[in-house]
């Protein structure tokens, strides 16, 4: 372990009975698609552990038709902050400049993006 860096999957008794799995949670959004749920994916465009390239080919294998065509989202300040895509009730959110810890570092835009999409 590099001096400085935490590892929280030894300090944290949540990952004592964590299993990886290859199916991912994919089947989870299929269930709630299919039940009429609303998702909102987000996902920071430098993430370099769930990375867009890969988003998009499990997008690809999800088989859904684009509802609404890539869009810049741009925030009250009028910054543009990402760009948004539908697929029906999936609605995929890409944060320019921010990674994996999107929902932290851009907390405000985030929680903005969620009243909107809840609304």
């Amino acid at each position: 372990m590099t001096a400085g860096v935490r590892n929280y999957t030894t300090r944290s008794p949540v990952y004592n009975n964590f299993q990886p799995s290859i199916e991912g949670c994919g089947w989870a959004y299929d269930v709630l698609l299919k039940l009429g749920y609303r998702i909102l994916h987000i996902a920071g465009n430098t993430d370099g552990i769930i990375t867009i390239p890969g988003m998009w080919n499990w997008l690809k294998d999800l088989n859904r038709k684009v509802t609404q065509p890539w869009s810049p989202y741009m925030n009250p300040a009028g910054d543009l902050i990402g760009h948004t895509k539908g697929y029906g009730n999936l609605t995929i959110f890409t944060y320019s400049g921010a990674g994996h810890d999107v929902f932290y570092a851009k907390n405000t835009d985030i929680s903005r993006l969620v009243r909107r999409f809840t609304q």
